[in-house]
């Protein structure tokens, strides 16, 4: 199988987060804060929601990948 490109690889996750891992009110779940010590394992954390958010703005071109 070929090597998939930067965009590929970056379509690829945001695939798979918004598949698996948004909730019905856009928030994005399961966002782990510290796993040692069962601190917000399973919980909507600003930062996935807002690098979800980089990543979808980068995609659709709103966002320069090369200031970010």
């Amino acid at each position: 199988m070929p090597e998939l490109g930067r965009r590929e690889q970056a379509v690829a996750v945001l695939e798979e987060l918004v598949r698996v891992h948004l909730g019905e009110d856009g928030g994005l779940r399961e966002g782990c804060y510290d796993l040692g010590a069962g601190v917000a394992v399973r919980h909507e954390l600003v930062w996935g929601d807002f690098f979800l958010a980089v990543g979808v703005g980068v995609l659709v071109g709103l966002v320069d990948a090369d200031e970010v």
